[in-house]
């Protein structure tokens, strides 16, 4: 990047908390117009950048399908014959959210991975990008045995004429030294051969999809792992219920090939619904089963049954035996049953009395209606509980001591005992009846004993025989039912909608990049703006020096561009161009400040904080803009030790010149002024280089050489050595009456503005005034350098020029 290119970067001063008035948006729109380039050049580079990633970028597109899960939890109904026997069975109801999970198992996308021998990626050149031909490859890789089944590996195959093809691999070696060496192999192989190498056997053939338009083309061949790819799709895949209240899921994939994001997701969904019906087919196969072995059990032992009372009848040679015996079983039953309501009511009157007898009772209400078949106890206790219920009234609202409530407990004790008497009488009476009752049960089972042991016998098979036919039919309609279910099993969601999306790619967004890249080409250039202007200490027009000090200003030199070595100077005589009009301007200011009389010449001091300020080029066309306008004006080099200004009018150091007459080689002032071609403009050179330029200025020549000078001319422009850097300036300043400070755009640095505040109340220097030198007139104060040093004797300008040159772009790409 040359220096020009560097100078058009300018930046605006965001530290300026002063200048933040209505001009800051003009100004920033200035300041992005006049770096136009860079704004230009980085958004070129960004909307490249763009470009190449949009190029490189696989195609990545969205597929999206809808299923709905069966819950059986959100099923309405109560629980059928059917659904209990069928619950023995199961796990229990479906979840959503499990059923979430188990779409994303590894299992599931293993199947699916296998099925669609996704473990193998085929992929072509497509410009910048590969392309992937999933099902359309011309090339299929078959591998022939574990090392290529299990393993992974990447090959290049390039169909030739002929059905030939060149493979292309890596191979991979480790010495003795462990050292690990890479080697591509390159081997001439034909299609629908087998062929082996380090990554195990492997049979390449062609496809319907082959044709001449592969010839010569690289087909790139991936190997990976089944499990691996799985992972990778798992972590592809989105899964999201529709709705917190619906069982629809949305199934969601993104993949660089269409179909095969298609394919994913619509074999997930299948092997899911086999998934679940295997598994409910496995319960259902195995209740199928277990009814068919206790179906046979139970027929086997229904035929023996059947063939033992045959045999035993016959035997025997039995009739009909229940007629015989059917009046005493009636009896019997009668007998049992009045005898089951005795114990039944004995169980009560023992109950009842445990409860009386309980002292932590004592205060509770007895229970009422449980049985008893004695209506004087049901009545007892139903008066005992109103007078309980009595005096737990009046015991709400008084105290125990109230004589009512003492009559009402005596009469509640009276009472319980009787109601405990009666219920003792009741056990002894009901005892006494349960007796008798057992005493004609004997009898009658006495009387059934006496029928014949035939007839219990078949009794007693005969009822094995019922409980045997009963379960037997059951289980035949169950495994009827079960066969039924197990050929119309249905699985746990149903397809709504199968994978569908959108041919147009969801990455790379185009729009998307190639705004962010104009962003961001905009933008990268603005912040280096802003960084250069944290970064900026420089002084670049009259606003920076004016919002720090107060100080007189002179006026402005605007930035001549010219070449390094070009010491020609720029004033001519009636041109109106713009450096021509401001030293004209800065003429008839000096004039204005110069406040004495015009009996004698005014001397003007020209000096700068810094070197290469533009002194020797503001003094010299300064000096030639006055005697333009018929004034007489000498031009006085007093910078001795670098004597700039002799040379810009083509005298060398070997010219007679200050030193010459300050150190009393010439005595005669004549000699030392050089004239100017027909102009009424003199020049006294600063002449040989003396060895010691501040004891040659002290000396009292130097103010009689003045004062001869102000009285011949009415200027007399002198150019001094940099202020501070040396003493010259010092000695020189008390012949002057005025003094101007150089001040270089760019070069001037504002940490050094107090110390020039504080010279201009110091007075050191009369009547100081300020001139700002090498604004650039079409930019608003911002920072440029020219390379320029001021040379021996201040600490500038040492060094080679590469040195030079590189600090140079520093500070210009700094801004400092």
């Amino acid at each position: 990047m040359n220096k020009k290119k560097i100078e058009q970067f300018d930046f605006i001063d965001f530290t300026d908390e002063k200048g933040r008035d209505n001009t800051a948006i003009s100004d920033l729109l200035g300041v992005i117009w006049r770096n136009r380039f860079w704004f230009v050049l980085s958004i070129i580079i960004a909307l490249s950048i763009a470009v190449i990633h949009v190029r490189s970028t696989p195609k990545t597109f969205s597929r999206t399908a809808t299923i709905l899960i069966k819950d059986d939890k959100k099923g309405g109904g109560g629980i059928s014959e059917a659904a209990a026997f069928k619950d023995m069975f199961s796990l229990g109801s479906n979840s959503v959210y499990n059923e979430i999970g188990v779409l994303k198992s590894r299992h599931l996308m293993t199947q699916v991975v296998e099925q669609l021998k996704l473990e193998t990626n085929y992929q072509i050149k497509d410009g910048l990008r590969l392309k992937d031909l999933y099902t359309s490859s011309p090339i299929e890789v078959e591998c022939l045995d574990d090392v290529s089944l299990q393993g992974t590996f990447s090959i290049t195959i390039t169909p030739l004429e002929n059905k030939k093809a060149k493979l292309t691999y890596v191979e991979i070696k480790e010495d003795s030294d462990g050292k690990v060496t890479e080697t591509t192999i390159v081997d001439d192989i034909s299609l629908d051969s087998v062929f082996e190498f380090r990554y195990g056997k492997v049979k390449v053939k062609s496809t319907l999809f082959m044709n001449r338009g592969y010839i010569d083309k690289d087909i790139i061949i991936t190997k990976n792992n089944i499990k691996n790819i799985a992972k990778s799709y798992i972590q592809k895949l989105n899964i999201e219920c529709n709705d917190k209240q619906s069982t629809i899921v949305l199934l969601s994939i993104i993949d660089t090939n269409p179909q095969r994001a298609e394919d994913i997701i619509n074999t997930l969904v299948s092997v899911y619904e086999n998934s679940a019906i295997d598994n409910k087919n496995k319960v259902l196969s195995k209740t199928v089963d277990f009814i068919t072995d206790k179906t046979t059990v139970l027929e086997n032992d229904l035929k023996l049954i059947d063939s033992d009372i045959e045999k035993y009848k016959k035997e025997k040679q039995l009739t009909d035996i229940p007629s015989v015996s059917s009046m005493y079983l009636n009896t019997s039953s009668r007998i049992n049953a009045e005898a089951l309501e005795l114990e039944n009511q004995l169980s009560l009157a023992y109950y009842m009395k445990e409860y009386l007898q309980n002292n932590s009772n004592q205060s509770e209400l007895i229970p009422v209606n449980l049985g008893i078949n004695s209506g004087g106890i049901e009545s007892q206790i139903a008066k005992y509980n109103e007078t309980m219920t009595l005096r737990n009234k009046l015991l709400a609202n008084s105290t125990s001591n109230n004589p009512i409530i003492n009559d009402l407990q005596i009469s509640l004790v009276s009472m319980r005992s009787s109601i405990l008497s009666s219920v003792d009488n009741l056990v002894a009476s009901l005892k006494i009846q349960l007796k008798k009752y057992h005493s004609e049960e004997q009898k009658s089972s006495s009387k059934i004993a006496d029928v014949s042991s035939q007839y219990k016998f078949m009794v007693n098979i005969e009822r094995q025989l019922k409980i045997k036919e009963e379960l037997y039919l059951y289980l035949l309609k169950k495994q009827e039912e079960s066969e039924i279910q197990l050929t119309t099993t249905e699985s746990n969601c149903t397809v709504v909608d199968v994978a569908d999306g959108s041919n147009s790619p969801v990455a790379p967004n185009k729009m998307q990049i190639i705004l962010i890249a104009l962003v961001l080409g905009f933008v990268v250039p603005a912040i280096w703006l802003y960084i250069r202007s944290l970064l900026n200490t420089s002084v670049y027009t009259q606003k920076d020096i004016k919002n720090s000090i107060d100080i007189p200003f002179v006026g402005e030199l605007p930035l001549e561009k010219r070449k390094e070595n070009d010491n020609s100077l720029v004033v001519e005589d009636c041109n109106r161009n713009v450096i021509n009009e401001t030293f004209r301007l800065l003429r008839d200011n000096i004039e204005m400040m110069n406040a004495k009389e015009a009996t004698e010449g005014t001397v003007v001091l020209f000096t700068s904080f810094n070197a290469g300020a533009g002194k020797t080029f503001a003094t010299s066309n300064l000096a030639l803009t006055i005697s333009l306008s018929n004034k007489k004006v000498i031009l006085l080099d007093i910078d001795l030790r670098k004597g700039s200004l002799g040379k810009r009018f083509g005298f060398d150091r070997k010219t007679s010149g200050v030193t010459t007459y300050l150190s009393g080689k010439v005595n005669n002032i004549d000699d030392i002024i050089n004239g100017y071609g027909n102009s009424s403009l003199d020049i006294i050179s600063s002449g040989a280089l003396p060895p010691n330029p501040a004891e040659l200025l002290k000396t009292e020549k130097l103010g009689i050489l003045i004062t001869e000078l102000k009285k011949r001319y009415d200027y007399i422009i002198v150019d001094s050595a940099p202020y501070g850097l040396v003493t010259d300036t010092g000695i020189i300043a008390k012949y002057a009456d005025l003094s101007i400070i150089v001040v270089r755009s760019g070069r001037f640095d504002k940490r050094q503005l107090p110390a020039l505040a504080e010279l201009y109340k110091s007075e050191t220097l009369n009547n100081l005034s300020v001139l700002l030198n090498a604004v650039n007139i079409n930019k608003i104060g911002y920072g440029y350098g020219y390379g320029y040093s001021y040379g021996y004797g201040y600490g500038y300008g040492y060094g080679n020029k590469v040195t030079k040159n590189l600090r140079h772009y520093i500070r210009l790409i700094l801004g400092i």
